[in-house]
C-alpha cells in the first residue's frame, strides 16, 4: 500500500484568492469567489489507515 504525504492543508478560499491575484485581477472585485458547500460524495476530513498517518 502507498500513502502519499500531501503536505499542509490549504483553505480552498485562500487558494482561489491567490489564483485570482496571480491572474492580475482582484478577488471580490474583478472575479467573485462563491462557496457552494459539499458536493455528493465529498468529505470534510480524510480517513486514516493507521495511527502513524
Amino acid at each position: 500500500m502507498c500513502v502519499v504525504d500531501l503536505g499542509e492543508p490549504v483553505k480552498m478560499v485562500d487558494l482561489a484568492e491567490e489564483l485570482v491575484r496571480l491572474s492580475g485581477q482582484g478577488p471580490g472585485e474583478d472575479i467573485e469567489i462563491g462557496v457552494t458547500g459539499l458536493g455528493p460524495g465529498e468529505k470534510l476530513f480524510a480517513d486514516f489507515l493507521t495511527a502513524e498517518e
